[in-house]
C-alpha cells in the first residue's frame, strides 16, 4: 500500500513539476514580419560623405616592414 501512496504522489509532483516547468518555458509571441514595399522602382538612395569627383583617400599607415613596435598606439 506504501509503495502504491510513494508512486502516486510522484506521479501528482511529476505533472506539477512538468506545468511548472512548461509555464516557466513558454516563447514569447514572434514579431511580424516587416512588408516589402511593392512600389520599388530603383535601389535604395546613398549618399557618401566628401567629395565624390576626387579620388579615394590613400592609407597613411606603417610601411609594409615596419615592426609591430612602431605602429602609433602599439604597447
Amino acid at each position: 500500500m506504501n509503495t502504491l501512496r510513494t508512486i502516486v504522489i510522484f506521479g501528482i509532483l511529476g505533472v506539477v513539476g512538468y506545468g511548472v516547468y512548461a509555464t516557466l518555458n513558454v516563447r514569447p509571441p514572434a514579431d511580424p514580419p516587416v512588408p516589402i514595399p511593392t512600389d520599388w522602382q530603383s535601389g535604395p538612395a546613398v549618399q557618401i560623405a566628401g567629395d565624390a569627383a576626387g579620388p579615394p583617400a590613400a592609407f597613411t599607415g606603417a610601411p609594409a616592414g615596419a615592426a609591430p613596435e612602431a605602429l602609433p598606439g602599439a604597447p
